[in-house]
């Protein structure tokens, strides 16, 4: 009778880590107020639409750690990996937009962060700043008691919005490129400002973009992202951004070649290779900025920020603003344009917020009290955790939804995660289901008594037990085993 043997572990454990263990941080509020005495049973949590049994359950007080020993402030990036990984210390960014704040947003915005970081922060909380010019990677997270003070003397004098004389020397040379008010070339007239504008967009979301995919990395529960900003435009595809300027110039194409003084220069030979060089440039970047299309982005952003459980708190620091544009120190919209600008950047706001489970600030004198208002509900929350019906590795997004069975009560939670692939709980040490065995072989586990007999021109006709975990070519190798009994 000829078998087939599949070798195998003991029967594995319901692997009980990173692989299905799933955190839930749920903030419970009724009327405005947080609620502290659920109970579990009080709580369901379904992934999928299918219940899931909460195995951890407990309240979490942030306002209680500062009777608490404070844990020590981290200064290096494994320590900062370290506290962000801790359930208990949440993480607060302060996304501070400096292209999109005005002189009067920012000197309006150090006190809503003062209030917002003493409001809802604890001792044990972590809290970073950040602009759209520093990278995610580099993003530092302090302690609440040894930070607070910096992050907010920090945002008194980043406002860019509206700054007479531009800081960044790419928006310098694409003024020089497209002078506003040249009368040979009325065609070059808003050029500037709207690529000026565009770009700012673009650096602003792409730091967003950047933001969110470092704090998915540093671990699973939810992360704040308190974003001071004014709102953008959000710019589509504009052809006439895009269309032809000069005569002989086509956005993007490739240089002409030509001889001048028996040196290769390229472009026209009119004006200085220098400059040449740069208007080349300056069209390039036109063509490229003329087709973007930030709805979209900010569209992906809200879904990117879900997947990352990253939650978004909008702040518009200049409170009640009568208009969008600003005086100068480029030429202002007309009304009807300033009204849709008006409108798209706090729609575009709005978009981010209320789809990542966050909140917004606008149009309101009592900016102060409106934060405080709006972060009222993240006090105290419930840390709880459950072990995934689901036990596929096929790094999907699974829809998460807690419901709570007392009336009036609110709840806001993570909307879903990621589950892991193979790769992911390979690299976490995690242990795999078995993998499905083919029809005709049998499993025995390594418990399972093996004996080892060779045969070869040194042994003769006979099988011998093999010592030796080596053989050679011209040797044969047989394995015995108690086969387990026949099922019934």
């Amino acid at each position: 009778m000829s078998f087939v043997l599949a070798f195998s572990q003991e029967p594995l454990p319901r692997f009980r880590s990173g692989a299905n263990l799933v955190t839930v941080d749920a903030y419970f509020a009724k009327s405005g107020a947080p609620v502290t005495d659920l109970k579990q049973d009080e709580i369901e949590i379904l992934e999928d639409g299918q219940p899931q049994s909460i195995e951890s359950f407990r309240i979490v007080d942030p306002g209680a750690q500062a009777s608490a020993k404070s844990k020590p402030n981290p200064s290096t990036v494994r320590e900062v990996r370290a506290a962000a990984a801790d359930p208990e210390s949440r993480i607060f960014v302060v996304f501070f937009d400096t292209w999109h704040v005005s002189t009067d947003g920012s000197a309006k915005a150090a006190a809503p962060v003062s209030t917002l970081l003493n409001r809802i922060a604890g001792a044990n909380d972590l809290v970073g700043l950040m602009t759209p010019d520093l990278p995610a990677r580099g993003l530092s997270l302090t302690r609440r008691v040894e930070g607070i003070d910096r992050v907010v003397s920090a945002t008194m004098s980043w406002a860019e919005r509206d700054r007479v004389g531009a800081t960044d020397p790419r928006e310098r040379e694409i003024e020089a490129c497209y002078p506003d008010n040249d009368p040979r070339r009325p065609q070059y007239r808003g050029v500037a400002k709207e690529m000026i504008e565009r770009r700012r967009e673009q650096k602003t979301l792409r730091a967003l973009d950047d933001l969110i995919g470092h704090l998915g990395t540093l671990r699973d529960q939810r992360k704040f992202v308190v974003l001071l900003s004014e709102g953008w435009v959000l710019f589509r595809q504009n052809d006439s951004l895009a269309a032809i300027l000069e005569p002989g110039s086509i956005p993007g194409s490739a240089p002409d070649v030509g001889v001048e003084r028996g040196r290769i220069t390229t472009g026209s030979t009119t004006s200085s290779t220098a400059y040449n060089r740069g208007f080349e440039s300056c069209e390039r970047e036109r063509s490229l900025l003329a087709f973007v299309d930030h709805t979209v982005e900010v569209r992906l952003l809200a879904q990117k920020a879900n997947r990352a459980n990253v939650t978004f708190y909008a702040v518009d620091p200049r409170g009640l603003a009568a208009f969008d544009d600003s005086i100068g120190p480029m030429r202002p919209a007309t009304p009807a344009q300033d009204r849709e600008r008006m409108a798209a950047r706090q729609g575009g706001l709005r978009e981010l917020a209320g789809n990542t489970d966050g909140a917004v600030v606008l149009n309101t004198t009592d900016v102060k009290g409106g934060v405080a208002r709006m972060m009222g509900d993240l006090g105290s929350y419930y840390l709880m955790q459950y072990y995934s019906t689901n036990t596929k590795l096929d790094g999907r997004f699974r829809s998460i939804a807690v419901r709570v069975k007392r009336a009036g009560v609110q709840v806001r939670a993570r909307p879903g995660y990621l589950a892991p692939t193979e790769a992911d709980a390979r690299a976490r040490g995690t242990a795999t289901p078995a993998p499905t065995l083919p029809a005709g072989v049998t499993a025995i586990a390594r418990r399972t008594p093996v004996t080892a007999l060779r045969r070869g021109p040194s042994t003769g006709l006979s099988y011998v037990r093999a010592d030796d975990s080596r053989f050679r070519r011209t040797e044969r190798l047989r394995i015995e085993t108690v086969m387990p009994p026949a099922a019934a």
